[in-house]
């Protein structure tokens, strides 16, 4: 496995691909209910939610 994910990154650090697309929605931890909410009701765009943490 760890093969492939360092195929992966290596792959994406030289700009072949670009993975960015898959995200929909970058939320705060505070939203994550309501994001997930929005994810099982399958409304558009919320394919991938990214939560941001603030350490």
């Amino acid at each position: 496995m760890n093969k492939i994910i360092l195929m992966l990154r290596d792959i994406i650090i030289a700009g072949a691909a670009k993975p960015g697309f898959i995200v929909g929605f970058s939320i705060s931890i505070e939203d994550a209910t309501a994001a997930y909410r929005e994810f099982s009701q399958r409304a558009e765009g919320y394919t991938k939610v990214v939560i941001e943490f603030e350490y």
